[in-house]
Order: C-alpha cells, then sequence, then structure tokens
C-alpha cells in the first residue's frame, strides 16, 4: 500500500480500498480512483491465487455501472501470470507481486 500511495500521490488520484457493507464483508485491498476511472488491486500473496465469483474484484469488473478500467491481482510466484479466467466487462490480470513492484518502481525513476 505504501509503494502505490508514493507512486500515486501527486497525480491527483485518491488511493483507498473497497468493502462490502453488507453479507460477507468482500473487500478489494487497493483502489485508485481518478476523476474518470479507476484501478482495482487485490493481493493474493499465496500458492493458490483462484479467484471465484464470489471474490469482490471479479464482482466489481461485471458491474456495468463502475468506472474500472483496470484490475491486477498480484500474486506470489513468477509464473503466476495473464488473464484470469472469468469472464467480466473489464479484464482482470494477474501480476507477480514482485513484478509489479519492480515496474511501479521504474516508473518513479522516470517521472
Amino acid at each position: 500500500y505504501k509503494h502505490l500511495y508514493s507512486h500515486f500521490q501527486d497525480t491527483g488520484a485518491n488511493l483507498g480500498y473497497f468493502r462490502e457493507d453488507k453479507g460477507q464483508q468482500k473487500e478489494v485491498d487497493a483502489v485508485v480512483r481518478f476523476p474518470k476511472d479507476e484501478f482495482l488491486i487485490e493481493v493474493k500473496y499465496r500458492n493458490d491465487s483462484k479467484l471465484t465469483t464470489k471474490d469482490a474484484i471479479v464482482t466489481l469488473c461485471d458491474e456495468d455501472n463502475r468506472q474500472i478500467s483496470k484490475a491486477f491481482v498480484l500474486t506470489k510466484n513468477l509464473d503466476d501470470c495473464g488473464a484470469i479466467d472469468k469472464r467480466t466487462n473489464i479484464k482482470i490480470q494477474k501480476i507477480p507481486t514482485l513484478v509489479f513492484l519492480y515496474v511501479l518502481g521504474l516508473m518513479e525513476n522516470f517521472s
């Protein structure tokens, strides 16, 4: 979360999280909100990073009334990457956490 805050602090984006206020308390670990869109980031730092249709990130990416433009699941293993196998309006990409943080650091150095 600290890395995301550092990267987006001067961009005008708001950084927060999503938690459903009813039922099973579904949540998304980080939500980056821009004026016209938002990014969703879910951390699944474990050997099994599978998502179900009940996960909040899957549900939100399938809603028509959201302004989501990108959705990522950060994974533990370097070979755990690519599009997830759920059909949603917004494609959810799995990215190894190490790669995500490395690219985020590179972007900070070039800005």
